[in-house]
């Protein structure tokens, strides 16, 4: 594609020019299907200042068999980074539990833009009743994979220096205006274990974006894997050192776990960091601090609901953990 044919920062490739920017990669596509394949726009493109070109690719039964995501020039690397983050979490966990991370089938940059091509995917149902049985379906696998993965990394990773960084990210957070009295306490008697060194917590990857949105289901087709039952996607906001717990919150939200559900999943996820469940707090916050020093093109006011909404949630079961904890146990 010739330079003067290139859009705007603000506007998107359209498919006849993704056509002509991808030929090579699609023309792999075709031949692995022996016949050709028509790009169309995927859903409404966004136009956010992060936003990405989304386009479907089918075949010529009109049946979906990938999805091209593509950066625009206001963010020409977004794509890359993300298929970066992927990659590093994906080794940090192992072959098995990473194949529910997607492999792209293409990836590199046309008209210096970032792009890959993924196999396609279903989203969960739309219908409501049916989108509510899928995740009662999920919710196991999706929880039982998240732990594993979570103390894989931090196995991977190993023992190394993690105060330092915490430190950075809940010192960050305590300076932040809207932060109360009540929870500058807690933020101060963090960073003083970590200087005296009665916490020593560990690393493990977070992607930042656990919704059900960003889980899909296999698709049967020639260009997709069956293997997993779900598939977690947007791994662009994720962090290959990261502090656990926000994850877990997040999807417990999703799913509306109940304070004893999350209780449960919360001491698996701390035993992996290295922590007590009193500290899942401290995780939770740097994970929050860490978000908000890399909150980027994300509105201050909806990053601080879902600060409010994940502190709130995790306060209250790790207190009703703590008071499970100091009740008197039947001997009998």
């Amino acid at each position: 594609m010739r330079s003067s044919d290139t859009t705007s920062a603000n506007e998107h490739l359209t498919p006849q020019q993704a056509s002509l920017a991808l030929a090579e990669a699609i023309e792999e596509i075709e031949a692995k299907l022996g016949h050709r394949v028509r790009l169309s726009w995927l859903g409404r493109q966004k136009m956010g200042v992060d936003a990405t070109t989304k386009l479907l690719v089918e075949n010529r039964d009109s049946h979906p068999v990938a999805v091209i995501i593509c950066s625009r020039q206001a963010a020409p690397d977004l794509v890359a980074r993300a298929a970066e983050r992927a990659e590093q979490v994906r080794a940090l966990v192992g072959e098995t539990l990473g194949e529910v991370i997607p492999v792209p089938l293409s990836l590199g940059y046309a008209t210096g833009l970032s792009y890959m091509i993924l196999p396609c995917y279903r989203e969960l149902a739309s219908l409501r009743i049916l989108r509510r049985i899928q995740w009662w379906r999920l919710r196991r696998p999706v929880l039982g994979w998240l732990g594993e993965a979570v103390a894989a990394a931090a196995c991977h990773i190993g023992p190394v220096e993690a105060g330092n960084r915490f430190e950075w990210e809940l010192s960050h957070l305590r300076d932040q205006h809207f932060v109360d009295r009540d929870l500058k306490r807690i933020l101060d008697a963090y960073l003083a274990r970590l200087k005296d060194g009665e916490w020593q917590p560990r690393h493990t990857f977070d992607h930042n974006d656990m919704w059900l949105g960003n889980v899909m289901l296999p698709r049967p087709g020639a260009l997709s894997s069956l293997r997993p039952a779900f598939h977690l996607i947007d791994w662009g906001g994720a962090n290959p050192r990261g502090y656990g717990i926000y994850d877990l919150v997040r999807v417990s939200l999703a799913f509306g776990l109940s304070d004893a559900a999350l209780a449960r999943e919360t001491r698996l996820h701390c035993l992996a960091l290295g922590s007590e469940i009193q500290d899942a707090s401290g995780h939770l916050l740097a994970s929050l601090g860490r978000l908000h020093r890399h909150i980027e093109h994300f509105p201050e006011a909806r990053y601080l609901a879902v600060f409010q909404r994940c502190w709130r949630t995790l306060a209250r079961t790790v207190e009703a953990a703590k008071r499970s904890d100091d009740s008197p146990h039947d001997s009998k």
